[in-house]
């Protein structure tokens, strides 16, 4: 007998806290944000450098990236994975060995001077392991539609095991981490753009409306090509006109596909709406970053990194 995913939760009788995927990512992530943030500020004001060979200022953007913002983007995979392919989701035990696995990655961190490749080893060992779970996932169910999601979140991988082998390169060091921001980048403007229009599109059906979201056509894709190939320029460190232009052309299609999606007929329902305010901090932070590739003196590359990274 085949046992649905609805049936799978019904039958689960543990804690409240492990029964969906996001409940103790996202919980974690907040909790995890509210210590790790400042925890940066005491460090920053000090000149306090704890962490061995690893800066304060690279643990603070590791732990961001790959330790708030990979629970965060987990919490909604491990949930989404299960409507999209039909499989079951990942509950109880599994669930909890999964966020044990990552918060194992944070202490771990904090102990990076004395751990060293350890620490290194067991951090990565998250994002690869829920690299795999998602990519079984998907091939298991033969949902192809969904490999692009894999496939960012692999990249998003990598880029946590580039930043472990560069703690004495700066070079490659900021280069893992530009790799990291990009992964989560193309991640909301890959599934965001999907979320996006479905939502509004069935809130306005539900209230009569004539005018909807314009379905995903060959437009949209060329923009995310775009925006992957822009912020590719961006990683490697290309020649600042090109990427500057690239950037600033990948934020003006996403501005195009926001303008798409009816956005400004969602004013009532804010849960609605945030996803286009969401949606569209995405194209502002992408487009100050290509600012503060051509006009450094104006836009300082760090605060456009902190638009995107904290906006969006």
């Amino acid at each position: 007998m085949t046992v649905t995913s609805a049936e799978r939760r019904r039958s689960y009788g543990g804690p409240a806290l492990f029964s969906f995927g996001f409940r103790p990512f996202f919980f974690g992530a907040a909790v995890f944000a509210g210590i790790a943030t400042p925890a940066w500020i005491f460090l920053f004001a000090h000149g306090t450098q704890p962490f061995g060979e690893l800066s304060a200022l690279h643990w603070h953007a590791h732990e961001m990236l790959f330790g708030f913002m990979a629970a965060v983007a987990s919490g909604f995979l491990l949930t989404a994975v299960p409507n999209w392919t039909g499989r079951l989701p990942v509950l109880g035990a599994p669930l909890i060995a999964l966020f044990g696995l990552w918060l194992s990655g944070r202490i771990a961190m904090l102990a990076y001077g004395a751990l060293g490749p350890l620490a290194a080893a067991v951090d990565s060992a998250f994002l690869v392991t829920i690299a795999a779970l998602i990519w079984r996932e998907v091939l298991r169910a033969g949902n192809t539609r969904n490999i692009p999601v894999c496939a960012v979140v692999s990249l998003f991988a990598v880029a946590n095991v580039l930043f472990h082998v560069a703690p004495r390169d700066a070079a490659m060091l900021i280069a893992a981490e530009h790799l990291g921001v990009s992964a989560l980048a193309l991640l909301i403007a890959l599934i965001g753009g999907r979320i996006t229009p479905s939502f509004t599109r069935t809130w306005l059906k539900a209230r009569g409306a004539e005018k909807l979201p314009a379905p995903g056509d060959r437009f949209d894709l060329a923009v995310l090509v775009l925006t992957g190939v822009a912020l590719l320029t961006w990683v490697v460190g290309a020649p600042a006109s090109l990427a500057g232009a690239l950037l600033i052309a990948a934020a003006v299609g996403l501005v195009g596909r926001l303008t798409r999606w009816r956005g400004a007929q969602t004013w009532r329902e804010p849960l609605v709406l945030i996803l286009h305010v969401g949606y569209a901090w995405l194209a502002f932070g992408v487009g100050v970053l290509g600012v503060s590739r051509l006009v450094p003196n104006f836009m300082p590359e760090n605060a456009a990194l902190h638009a995107l990274t904290a906006g969006a």
